[in-house]
């Protein structure tokens, strides 16, 4: 199999190394730094992983078997749906609602809809609402921005003035590029995630993980995309 991967981060490294123990070939790009670690993998000059015709373009003329993107960002801009034409297949999702593409107050309403246990939340869109309700709550609360922001959009503020002054940075000063919130009770415990491909019809999950978001070690700093995760998950068991 030739793979086309696209993006030039850790995630991108790490599956870089995963692929070339497999596939006959894989390319990267853009050409930003992710090394080419085995014989079989190989850095692409390409200007732009946003320009999706230019990388149709490029996939044909590499005779990919299958297109890998990697940040967040591209995926929700949907590079699927311009892949759809050609015969690549793409590991991601094809035309789906807009809210599913990295709204997190879409998801939550969805799973409330749906009767699938959530904490309690409040998704807000202006500032003078959120701040009124935050001010009537008693207990610990985590913000969310509901767009993407480089996994660095939620924050886990301790007191009720670090809470307030949070939210005026994500809602007023726009801290992130967007206004609309979640704001979530706050719960202390393990977690873990579960991930899962599916084609339609089928689904084969993968193993359990648990994520490293504080920055620092200890669990300690601000909340960060990029820090990876872990398994196996020593708490976790089939039951």
């Amino acid at each position: 199999m030739r793979v086309l991967l696209i993006g030039k981060g850790g995630r991108e490294h790490a599956l870089a190394w995963k692929l070339c123990q497999t596939a006959q070939r894989v390319f990267i790009v853009p050409n930003g730094g992710t090394a080419a670690s085995a014989p079989n993998v190989s850095n692409v000059e390409h200007a732009d992983m946003h320009d999706f015709e230019s990388l149709v373009a490029l996939a044909r003329t590499l005779a990919v078997d299958l297109v890998l993107p990697g940040p967040d960002d591209v995926v929700v801009e949907a590079i699927a749906d311009v892949f759809e034409q050609p015969a690549s297949l793409v590991l991601h999702h094809r035309k789906l609602p807009q809210g599913w593409r990295g709204q997190k107050t879409f998801a939550k309403d969805f799973i409330r809809r749906y009767g699938i246990p959530t904490v309690e939340y409040r998704n807000f869109d202006t500032y003078e609402h959120a701040r009124d309700y935050l001010s009537s709550v008693n207990h610990r609360v985590v913000i969310k921005v509901s767009g993407l922001a480089a996994g660095k959009g939620v924050v886990l503020p301790e007191t009720q003035e670090e809470a307030q002054r949070e939210l005026h940075e994500m809602m007023v000063d726009k801290k992130f590029g967007h206004q609309e919130v979640v704001i979530e009770e706050f719960l202390s415990g393990d977690e873990i995630s579960i991930l899962a491909f599916c084609d339609g019809h089928t689904f084969r999950s993968l193993p359990p993980v648990r994520d490293h978001k504080r920055i620092f070690d200890g669990s300690k700093g601000p909340i960060t995309g990029g820090m990876g995760v872990y398994g196996p998950v020593d708490f976790y068991h089939a039951n």
